[in-house]
């Protein structure tokens, strides 16, 4: 902890007031200085509880306000805050004194499922296992924009372009990034069965494309209405021996999670998910589809065997989200087992009663 972080927790410390009571009651001075100091410090004790109690008050209605609209948040989504003064009160002046306005905010990342504060100060250390969320590959990314205490002349004229204003009541406006309607289909194919698909080769830029897949290498960052990572790239891309077949030949590799998103309609999809070890070692891969774990525990061995797995999954608001991770187990030297995930691709197949897009 930092030196100037005590100014975050020092307010804790007017608490032991109430313990400094204690050596008065007992004091052996005279009685009448006994009973002077004590009075003193009950008035004291009291003024300072009507004091904050009152001050609370006034700030519980200003910090209801800037709450009063958590439920706007959609799952799945990430949000920045901003603000011209954070300590800026309508009632008490200036509030800098652990600076409640701007920790009042991080509820909107706690009343819905995972959701991203970005501006989590916390994230800026390495300690922290979600510093990843403050990176740079995040920048004007962010879901959703919260804007405290602006005055009312304020046009936002940086956010109106790419962002709709969603809320607005008197220190707080909620902006939401633009959506479209339009779903960018023009990847999909129909199989010989008649069942409409889409297939994706993980691999680097430079590796040979699997016959009618989608390139995706680790970088390949989430549009709207198409597909690609919505967190931080994975960190590394492996190719392997040309006996294996194109689709599994290659991969994508990373310690941290890795979420990767696809638009597509609504309706009942069939899944195949393809794992091979391309790098000699041996995996521990789980897998979501959908907020639903579909694969557990996988061990992709290390003799280049490729590993196939198949789920279904229902979409109902048109996005399918894959979250891919391993266990945080520590790698000993020596054993071939790593402490990375593998993914060479998948192939997602519409079912046949609702294949029509």
């Amino acid at each position: 902890m930092v030196l100037w972080s005590g100014g975050w927790i020092n307010d804790r410390i007017h608490l032991y007031i109430l313990l400094m009571l204690v050596p008065w009651l007992i004091h052996n001075g005279h009685r009448i200085l006994q009973i002077g100091f004590t009075l003193a410090l009950v008035v004291i004790t009291l003024l300072h509880f009507g004091r904050t109690a009152y001050d609370h008050g006034r700030l519980s209605m200003e910090i209801a306000e800037e709450v009063s609209a958590v439920d706007l948040i959609e799952p799945h989504t990430t949000y920045t805050i901003r603000s011209p003064s954070w300590n800026k009160s309508d009632s008490l002046g200036v509030v800098k004194y652990v600076a409640p306005f701007v920790h009042a905010v991080a509820l909107y990342g706690t009343v819905n499922k995972d959701i991203g504060h970005l501006a989590n100060y916390e994230a800026s250390y390495n300690y922290f296992p979600v510093n990843h969320f403050n990176h740079s590959y995040y920048s004007g990314k962010e879901d959703y924009v919260i804007a405290w205490a602006y005055p009312e002349a304020e046009e936002f004229s940086d956010l109106t372009p790419n962002f709709d204003l969603i809320h607005s009541i008197k220190n707080l406006k909620i902006f939401r990034r633009k959506q479209t309607n339009d779903l960018d289909l023009s990847a999909w194919y129909q199989a010989d069965d008649g069942r409409l698909a889409i297939k994706f080769d993980f691999q680097g830029s430079s590796s040979e494309l699997a016959n009618g897949c989608q390139l995706v290498t680790k970088d390949h960052r989430y549009t709207y209405g198409k597909f690609g990572w919505v967190t931080q790239p994975p960190h590394t891309e492996f190719s392997g021996d040309k006996k294996i077949d194109s689709l599994p030949r290659d991969c994508v590799s990373g310690t941290q999670d890795g979420v990767f998103k696809l638009n597509l309609p609504n309706g009942d999809y069939r899944i195949t998910s393809y794992f091979c070890s391309v790098d000699a070692g041996e995996h521990k891969v789980y897998l979501m589809a959908n907020s639903r774990k579909v694969i557990k525990k996988l061990i992709v061995p290390s003799d280049k065997a490729v590993i196939k797995r198949t789920y279904a999954v229902n979409v109902t608001d048109r996005e399918l989200t894959q979250v891919i991770y391993t266990s945080r187990e520590r790698v000993q030297r020596g054993t071939g087992k790593h402490n990375h995930w593998v993914w060479n691709g998948f192939v997602i197949e519409k079912s046949q009663t609702n294949s029509q897009l």
